[in-house]
């Protein structure tokens, strides 16, 4: 198996609709999975459709990440606003 099909193996779409922590711990399991495929790979040519396969599947991560970082932003400061109340 190729380098570039192993790592759209350990590359799915991102979960959706799907808490912070979930997300988090989802793409943790992501990330260690190709830690691996790298850690042994060698420098091999790929094919123009699957690297723009990749390509999209690590951007919807990365728009996933931010939109979490965006709802935990939010909610904590959400709860300064409401300790400021009290």
């Amino acid at each position: 198996m190729s380098l570039i099909d192993q790592l759209l193996d350990a590359t799915p779409a991102p979960p959706a609709g799907e808490d912070p922590e979930t997300l988090l711990a989802a793409f943790a399991e992501v990330e260690a999975a190709r830690a691996t495929i790298l850690a042994t790979a060698t420098r091999e040519p790929a094919s123009t459709e699957l690297r723009a396969l990749l390509l999209a599947r690590e951007a919807a991560w990365q728009q996933a990440l931010v939109s979490a970082q965006a709802e935990v932003g939010g909610a904590l400061i959400g709860t300064h606003r409401l300790r400021q109340y009290r």
